[in-house]
C-alpha cells in the first residue's frame, strides 16, 4: 500500500513498500518514490523515507533496500537519511542502476547477511 503525502489537501508525493522476495521477506523494498516537480525541494521525499523506514521497524524487518537509476536527487535523499550503496549477490535490475541499502536493526544477528 503506497503512502501518499499531501499539502494543501492537495496530493503531493507517494512511496511504495514491500517485502524484498527476492532475497528475505524480513528485508523491505522501497518500490516506487515520487514528488510533484512544484513540491520538490521541500524534504518530501526525507519524510516519506523516514515514514516507511517507521514502517520497516513497525515490521520488525531488519533493513531496507532500493534503487535508483539516472537521479541524483534522490540518490542525495538516499545519502542524507543514511543509506549506504551496495552491490548485491545477484544483481536485479538493468546495467547502470545503483543500489542502496540501510540496516535498521544492526545488532540483530539477521544483519550480518549479505545481500
Amino acid at each position: 500500500k503506497p503512502w501518499r503525502y499531501g499539502r494543501d489537501r492537495k496530493p503531493a508525493a507517494f512511496g511504495g513498500l514491500m517485502p524484498f522476495y527476492q532475497y528475505d521477506d524480513e528485508v523491505g523494498y522501497f518500490n516506487r518514490a515520487g514528488v510533484l516537480p512544484e513540491y520538490r525541494g521541500t524534504d518530501l521525499q526525507g519524510v516519506l523515507i523516514r515514514l516507511r523506514e517507521k514502517a520497516v521497524l513497525d515490521r520488525n524487518w531488519w533493513a531496507v533496500v532500493t534503487t535508483t537509476y539516472a537521479n541524483p536527487a534522490s540518490s542525495n535523499n538516499l545519502i542524507r537519511a543514511g543509506w549506504m550503496q551496495f552491490q548485491p549477490v545477484s544483481p536485479w535490475a538493468t546495467l547502470g542502476t545503483q543500489y542502496w541499502r540501510k540496516v535498521l536493526l544492526p545488532d540483530d544477528p539477521r544483519a550480518r547477511a549479505t545481500l
